[in-house]
């Protein structure tokens, strides 16, 4: 089984590599606790720091609203174009 992989194209390989990476990802903030802990910064203050870092999500969402509008007005490479 493990042969049969050898032989999917590149873009297979990168949208894995690029899945892990995301996946991996999430492991930032249980690590980012123990960090600032290690440091010397307060219970309090790392509560802080983690909801500064759950704003990520409604952010994304937003982009994510945002480049829909835009490429179904416009084509998608312009989009890509004008994100870049």
């Amino acid at each position: 089984m493990p042969s049969s992989f050898r032989g999917l194209p590149p873009v297979v390989w990168t949208l894995f590599a690029g899945t892990i990476i995301n996946r991996l990802g999430y492991l930032v903030t249980p690590f980012l606790v123990f960090f600032l802990a290690s440091r010397g910064v307060t219970g309090t203050d790392t509560s802080y720091v983690l909801g500064a870092d759950n704003l990520l999500g409604p952010a994304v969402v937003a982009g994510m609203a945002a480049t829909l509008a835009l490429t179904s007005r416009v084509t998608r490479r312009t989009t890509h174009t004008l994100a870049a």
